[in-house]
């Protein structure tokens, strides 16, 4: 983690310098994440998930007054809802017909959906980070290899289920041909970090958080996982110029414009849960 320093105070927090520590960003957000930073993100998002069950045995009281009370800090008003639908417009267009259809289904329900999966409460809840995806995390190399990484950006952090913060990953920082690669594997590096870190302090995650526990949720979720990736694939394929503002203009004013990789992206994107069952 970075480190803070007692300079820190309510209005401003003071944090160590990470890039003169040799830390960069991963590169080009439209480029698909390597395997090694893959795993070392999971292990890392795995242990800060860790930290949870080890404050509710050791701190409840603490637990239960502050970090139960974290909700999702982001309202999903009826203008963050045109903002999705017309990101969702926009990748119907580069679809078949007959998927067209079953995509546009979503539409109605996708503010409950959303809503449902972050404010729920889940079997297994947890600290979530958020918003953990790939230009959130910083890593060092040494000798052109992933040796470390550091999470950063915990400004979304909410109480609630571990597998959204895996899911938001996942469909923000790889494509079709990594997830078939990699996912179960990258599920099984989450899975065995837990267990691990957990051991230190003389915990067993399959009486916490049991691997057929996480598996049914992570299915009853991938709903969640296709619409997370349907709205970050703005923010991942917006023309560098053409970036909007936000500032000066409402989300559903925003201009919806892609760059010529979406197309192929949310194509293979839609076919990965068609083959999974849920299209």
């Amino acid at each position: 983690m970075a480190n803070s320093y007692n300079q820190s105070n309510d209005k401003a927090i003071i944090l160590e310098h990470l890039v003169a520590k040799g830390y960069k960003l991963t590169g080009y957000r439209m480029e698909v994440i390597s395997l090694k930073f893959a795993e070392l993100s999971i292990e890392q998002l795995a242990k800060f998930h860790g930290l949870s069950f080890i404050m509710q045995r050791n701190m409840p009281d603490f637990y239960e007054e502050t970090i139960k009370k974290k909700k999702w800090p982001v309202k999903l008003d009826s203008e963050w809802n045109v903002f999705f639908a017309n990101i969702c417009i926009k990748a119907i267009e580069v679809l078949d017909s007959k998927i067209q259809e079953k995509i546009k289904k979503l539409l109605p329900k996708f503010g409950e959906v959303y809503n449902n999966n972050l404010n729920d409460n889940a079997p297994i809840c947890v600290l979530c980070h958020g918003d953990f995806k790939a230009n959130n995390i910083m890593m060092k190399e040494v000798n052109s290899e992933i040796m470390e990484v550091i999470l950063l950006d915990y400004q979304m952090i909410y109480h609630g289920c571990p597998i959204n913060d895996f899911l938001f990953f996942i469909f923000s920082s790889t494509d079709q041909k990594f997830r078939r690669e990699h996912l179960e594997h990258l599920k099984c590096v989450y899975y065995e970090s837990l267990r691990n870190f957990l051991e230190y302090f003389n915990m067993d995650v399959e009486l916490i958080f049991p691997r057929k526990l996480l598996e049914q949720i992570y299915k009853d979720r991938l709903e969640f996982g296709l619409l997370t990736g349907l709205y970050l694939s703005y923010f991942m394929f917006v023309p560098e110029d053409d970036l909007p503002d936000f500032e000066n203009n409402k989300l559903a004013d925003v201009v919806i414009n892609f760059d010529d990789k979406y197309k192929k992206w949310v194509r293979d994107l839609i076919d990965d849960f068609i083959q999974w069952g849920y299209l």
